[in-house]
C-alpha cells in the first residue's frame, strides 16, 4: 500500500529541473536580447563615427575650417563602442579563447576550465562595474572643453558594459554548471 503523505522525490526533483530550465530559458532569451540591442547600438555609435572623422577631416582639410568638438565626439564614441559593443561577441562566444589547449583536457576537466574562466571574466567584470561606476560618478560634474557633455555620459559605457557582459558570463555559468558531471 502506497504512503500518500511522503513527497516523491523522484517528481518534486522533475518539477525543479523542469522550472529551472523555463527560467534559463527566459534568462537566455533576456541576454540574447540584451546582446542583440549592445550590437545594434554600438554598430549605431559606428556610424556616427564614421561620418564624425570624414567630417572632421574634411572640414579641416579640405575647408580649413576644423570642427572643435570633432576629435573629441570621436574618443567618447571609441570608449562607448569598445565597452558597449564587447557584449556581442561575448554572448556569441567570439572573444579570445585558448580553445586548442582546454579541448586537450578530458570533458570533466574541460568543463571545470572553463568555469574558472568565466569566473576569472567575472571577477574582471565586477572590477569594472564597480571602478566604471565610481569613475562615472567621479565625473559627473566635469563637462568636456569641446561639446560641453558631461563626461559621466562617456564613462557610463563601461558600467553599462560591464553590467552586459556579466549577465552573459552568468548565463554561461548556469550553462556549465547545469550540465551533468
Amino acid at each position: 500500500m502506497p504512503d500518500h503523505g511522503a513527497p516523491d522525490v523522484g517528481t518534486e526533483r522533475d518539477s525543479f529541473l523542469m522550472f529551472s530550465g523555463y527560467m534559463f530559458r527566459g534568462y537566455d532569451r533576456l541576454v540574447r536580447g540584451c546582446a542583440t540591442a549592445a550590437g545594434l547600438f554600438a554598430t549605431a555609435l559606428m556610424g556616427v563615427l564614421l561620418v564624425d572623422v570624414l567630417a572632421g577631416v574634411v572640414f579641416r582639410y579640405v575647408l580649413a575650417l576644423p570642427l572643435e568638438w570633432s576629435e573629441e565626439l570621436a574618443r567618447f564614441l571609441i570608449i562607448a563602442i569598445t565597452f558597449v559593443g564587447a557584449v556581442t561577441p561575448l554572448e556569441q562566444g567570439r572573444h579570445f579563447q585558448l580553445v586548442a589547449a582546454v579541448d586537450l583536457l578530458r570533458p570533466r576537466w574541460r568543463r571545470m576550465a572553463r568555469v574558472g574562466a568565466n569566473l576569472v571574466v567575472g571577477a574582471t567584470l565586477l572590477v569594472l562595474l564597480t571602478h566604471g561606476w565610481a569613475m562615472t560618478v567621479v565625473t559627473a560634474a566635469e563637462v568636456s572643453p569641446a561639446m560641453g557633455l558631461p563626461y559621466a555620459v562617456t564613462y557610463a559605457a563601461i558600467p553599462i558594459g560591464a553590467g552586459l557582459m556579466l549577465l552573459v558570463v552568468v548565463r554561461d555559468l548556469w550553462a556549465l554548471l547545469g550540465q551533468p558531471a
